[in-house]
């Protein structure tokens, strides 16, 4: 139902030209006109226009009867469309009527949704609050009034990586569990082993291998001695990690120590690091460091 009321009519006044143009908001009637610097301010009640001007506006103060008027569609704005996850956004909210004004509204004027994407919630004053996410993910706020409605795209971003949903405070990145395990799953814990290869969740990120394939897992060989020297093999080394190959000349005294100085070569995923003062006494592991 039209709510809201403007008039422009061609106003022709006794003794007047015709170019004049007069704008009723919110109704008008009739009234005696007076000249005020260009524009006509009309003031009264129902009777026949009478007065004069050769040009400008004729304005009608609110209370007079007018034209009902509807809104053809409405714009959303707001303080920001990036928005960090768990943080908050403040939307505004215009209309189109169809005299093609545009008026502004109130955001308590609206009614609020969210159609698509991570919002936590809305608020009736069009305060929009973000969920937490794994990576940056759109989302869509919707606006309605009258028969109108608008909508506006927002962009939910990550802040950090180890808060989303139940794979929060687990000590592994978000991202990463999502890709291997989707959103929710419940074998994506540090200390869970889903493809039973005997190398739990936390150790197969930090090795860069597939937590849910078996065939995927870090391995390490040793070669045989040969004039003093043997081969340590391990896979995959990958970028973004660090290795450090450890040695020790006891299995159950002393303390491991990084084997420097040693040639190493890449090939493919494999990394082969010559000890060249080997025994079959001696013991090695590899620490892998994460950025």
């Amino acid at each position: 139902m039209k709510s809201l009321s403007r008039i422009i009519l061609a106003l022709s006044l006794t003794g007047a030209a015709a170019s004049a143009q007069t704008v009723i908001s919110p109704s008008a009637a009739s009234s005696v006109g007076r000249s005020t610097g260009g524009s006509i301010v009309l003031d009264g009640s129902v009777g026949p226009f009478i007065g004069s001007a050769s040009a400008g506006t004729v304005t009608a103060r609110h209370g007079f009867a007018g034209q009902l008027y509807d809104a053809t569609s409405v714009g959303v704005t707001a303080t920001s469309t990036n928005v960090n996850e768990n943080a908050t956004t403040q939307l505004s909210v215009s209309t189109v009527m169809d005299d093609e004004t545009t008026l502004p509204l109130s955001a308590s004027d609206v009614s609020w949704s969210v159609t698509a994407g991570p919002l936590h919630s809305i608020s009736s004053s069009g305060l929009v609050v973000a969920s937490n996410v794994y990576a940056a993910t759109g989302a869509t706020v919707q606006a309605a009034f009258q028969s109108a409605v608008g909508t506006l795209g927002l962009q939910i971003l990550n802040v950090t990586d180890d808060d989303f949903g139940n794979y929060a405070n687990d000590n592994l990145p978000d991202p990463w569990q999502v890709r291997y395990f989707g959103d929710s799953s419940t074998n994506a814990g540090p200390t869970l082993d889903p493809d039973g290869d005997g190398q739990p969740n936390s150790f197969e990120y930090a090795a860069g291998t597939w937590p849910t394939n078996a065939g995927s897992r870090f391995s390490f060989y040793l070669g045989n001695i040969t004039n003093g020297s043997r081969d340590i093999i391990f896979a995959p080394s990958i970028p973004g990690r660090t290795y450090t190959l450890e040695y020790r000349d006891s299995f159950s005294t002393g303390s491991f120590t990084p084997l420097t100085g040693a040639p190493v070569s890449d090939i493919n995923f494999a990394r082969t690091t010559t000890d060249t003062a080997a025994s079959n006494s001696r013991y090695y592991r590899v620490q892998i460091a994460l950025p």
